[in-house]
């Protein structure tokens, strides 16, 4: 038989059809995410040991609480250093620097630090309300060690029960490179569970718990990679804000959805955050960002002068960080 128009368009739908499912679950990035978390393995190691130790303590003071509460807020936010669409895929781990032990270092590199008033709100929250539960919402950013902080934070939040059920949202398509997706979260689970280090395999295992029982539940949302700021939502992607509405708190992770929550807007550095959020409050927000972007709001113009004579390009290096709220 001749080629003509109708075989060969007829072959190309069919090859389209075979590529499009193959490819709809094909992540390119997969290898450099799964290569930046190995790199980490022994400061993963010297943290799953900090955490299943709190998580396990039997000081359940309020002070020790909030120590514990703050440094892992702390630790979470640097976590967010490690994005590879920045590193091109490369990752100084530092082997051997316990990160709990070099968190009061960095303090004065957070420009604002509202961790204290997010220990307020859900202390409060977990005093008040013995019989209900708390949903914390957080919005992931980075897959790999970030990930990991992003989980140790949760178990933390579930174990002293600040939290009763932890919501974590998603990519759904592979985007900026290291971008975490449902399959990434699951892969990081799995290789704690069968990890050769008791602390880092214990820790896996009450991920797997709570997943399992439903406390922990991974979002796939598609508003995360569609072109609206946060601003945005209610109108497009209502079922999302109300579901968010139901959380005593989000926790907004990393330089993209801080750009997303300010759309991208160059406001003045002293705007404060609730100003610049352009009415999207479905509850209380936290974003947590290291600065890798020419933007910030709740900053004096005195200390943006400042950091401006020290280096030029402060805002764009990463090494500046903020934990930043709007709590009602």
């Amino acid at each position: 038989m001749p080629y003509g128009y109708l075989v060969n368009a007829t072959c190309i739908v069919v090859y389209h059809r075979y590529l499009q499912h193959t490819l709809s679950a094909y992540d390119p990035f997969e290898n450099q995410k799964h290569e930046s978390f190995a790199t980490f393995h022994r400061v993963i190691d010297l943290v799953a040991k900090y955490i299943i130790n709190i998580a396990n303590e039997t000081n359940n003071s309020s002070d020790k609480c909030q120590e514990n509460l703050i440094n892992l807020l702390k630790l979470n936010l640097w976590g967010n250093r490690c994005d590879l669409s920045l590193s091109g895929g490369s990752i100084d781990a530092h082997e051997g620097i316990n990160p709990i032990e070099q968190l009061k270092m960095f303090d004065k590199y957070i420009l604002i630090d509202d961790s204290v008033t997010v220990w307020n709100l859900l202390n409060k929250q977990s005093v008040e309300t013995k019989n209900q539960d708390v949903i914390i919402d957080i919005v992931l950013d980075n897959a790999g060690y970030e990930l990991f902080t992003d989980m140790c934070l949760a178990v933390f939040l579930m174990t002293k029960n600040l939290a009763q059920k932890i919501r974590f949202y998603v990519k759904s398509i592979p985007w900026f490179i290291s971008d975490t997706m449902k399959k990434d979260f699951i892969w990081l689970i799995d290789n704690m569970k069968n990890s050769s280090a008791i602390y880092v395999r214990e820790l896996g295992e009450k991920c797997w718990n709570y997943i399992e029982n439903g406390q922990w539940t991974i979002e796939v949302e598609s508003f995360w990679t569609e072109p609206y700021d946060f601003s945005e939502m209610k109108h497009n992607s209502p079922e999302l804000y109300a579901k968010l509405s139901e959380a005593k708190l989000i926790i907004f992770k990393g330089d993209l959805n801080y750009r997303k929550l300010l759309g991208d807007i160059n406001w003045m550095y002293e705007t404060n955050l609730a100003t610049a959020l352009r009415g999207f409050k479905p509850t209380n927000i936290v974003t947590l960002r290291t600065i890798k972007a020419d933007l910030i709001v709740g900053l004096s113009c005195e200390k943006a002068t400042e950091l401006f004579k020290k280096q030029e390009n402060w805002m764009t290096t990463g090494q500046y960080g903020l934990i930043n709220s709007v709590i009602n």
